[in-house]
């Protein structure tokens, strides 16, 4: 396990690689909304898509994907945090490579 600090924004991570090196997944606690920004953005990164891009994809604003990135608080987030830390509920989140870099089973 892997401890990774973003300015105060502390990811715990694991990692599984494929023989040939590639990255095959990340898995990390999600424990506030600045987390689940970073780890979104990472997942848009990955997949080399730019946040105008992938709002158009999902029929959002830039804007809108810009502050989700950024852990801004909104009611969602914000009443989400807060009962999950209520409830003693952990969240995780786990970034998968891209569709074209996935190995699926029988490839060999």
């Amino acid at each position: 396990m892997t401890y990774l600090d973003y300015e105060n924004v502390v990811i715990y991570c694991e990692y599984e690689f494929v023989v040939n090196g590639a990255l095959m997944s990340y898995r990390g606690r999600v424990p506030n909304a600045e987390t689940l920004g970073l780890m979104l953005q990472q997942g848009r990164l990955a997949r080399g898509l730019s946040q105008r891009q992938l709002a158009a994809e999902l029929g959002l604003t830039q804007r809108w994907v810009s502050e989700m990135e950024a852990g801004k608080p909104g009611k969602l987030t914000e009443r989400l945090f807060a009962m999950l830390d209520g409830t003693g509920v952990r969240l995780y989140a786990e970034l998968d490579p891209p569709k074209d870099q996935r190995e699926e089973p029988g490839d060999a």
